[in-house]
Formats: C-alpha cells, sequence, structure tokens
C-alpha cells in the first residue's frame, strides 16, 4: 500500500511575529522576526503575509473580472443602441487605452513591490517600450490611411475623366 505524508504548517502567532526583542536562533546567532511592514527591518515574509495578500490579489481580480464584463456589454451594445459605429469605436478605443494604461500602472507597482526600486524601474521601462511600440503602430497606420485617401482621389479623378465631367462645366454648375 502506498504511505501517506502528513506536512503539518504552524503558523507563528502574532505575539511572535512583532515582538521588538531579537528571537534566537538554534546556531546561535539572533533574529529579528517583525514583520516588513512593521518597519522592523528582517526582511521575513511569513506565511501569513503570504496568504493575506493573496485573498487580496483574489478579491481585485475578481472585482475587476465583473466591471470588465459589464462595461464590455455596454460598450459592444452602443452601436445597437444608437447606430453610431464611429462613436462606438471611439469609446471602445479609449476603454482599451486606458485598461491597458492600468495594466502597466499595475506592472510597475507589481516590480516595486517585488524588486524594490530596481523592479520598479525594470517594469517602466518594458512598458515604456510597450509604448514605443504602441506610437509606431498608430504612425504606420496614419500613414496607410493617408496613402489610402490619395489613392481614392487619383481613382476619383480618373473615373471623372473618364465620364467625360472632366473640363466640361464651371465649378458653380
Amino acid at each position: 500500500m502506498a504511505e501517506v505524508a502528513i506536512i503539518r504548517i504552524e503558523l507563528p502567532s502574532e505575539e511572535e511575529k512583532k515582538t521588538p526583542v531579537a528571537q534566537s536562533n538554534p546556531d546561535g546567532g539572533t533574529s529579528q522576526t517583525a514583520s516588513p511592514s512593521s518597519g522592523g527591518g528582517g526582511g521575513a515574509i511569513t506565511a501569513k503575509d503570504v496568504i493575506g495578500a493573496g485573498k487580496k490579489v483574489m478579491a481585485y481580480t475578481g472585482i475587476k473580472q465583473i466591471a470588465e464584463s459589464v462595461i464590455s456589454y455596454e460598450l459592444s451594445t452602443v452601436n445597437l443602441r444608437t447606430g453610431a459605429a464611429e462613436y462606438s469605436q471611439k469609446l471602445q478605443f479609449a476603454y482599451n487605452e486606458g485598461s491597458q494604461a492600468l495594466s502597466a500602472v499595475g506592472s510597475i507597482a507589481m516590480g516595486a513591490a517585488v524588486g524594490g526600486f530596481v523592479g520598479a524601474a525594470v517594469a517602466a521601462v518594458g512598458v515604456g517600450i510597450s509604448y514605443v511600440m504602441k506610437f509606431i503602430g498608430w504612425a504606420q497606420n496614419a500613414a496607410r490611411l493617408e496613402t489610402e485617401q490619395n489613392l481614392e482621389s487619383i481613382s476619383i479623378g480618373f473615373a471623372s475623366t473618364r465620364a467625360g465631367v472632366s473640363g466640361r462645366r464651371s465649378n458653380n454648375q
């Protein structure tokens, strides 16, 4: 038969966690057991800290998903309700850009939480590169649209010439 291993994790009590007195280690040294949030210096993160942070992340994620679902539904029905397709596209663009900006801020904050100033700097560089790429894409799209408009104008001019409209009437006719 298979053996079953039971692992038991004991979390320190609040009194042990927040004591200002250094605790002794079995190897003879001393260590500080104050939590990093209390400014005790030790930098140790306890299991309770991790569980508390996990609960906050799960709550935030759930609320964010519900809000995104409601907002996406409302944006997707703007064209159906009003018939304004262009307005609907503008709203969707604004929502997408705002969402990405908040995500970028969250990435920098997470980098700061995990890696301090260096983590925040690395995350900021990554976000900066993504925005540079986004601006390049916008510029390329604008150039493509301008080229399409020029081609359409030339095509309309040729069609007018073939139809015999060009040069037979004055501008006010």
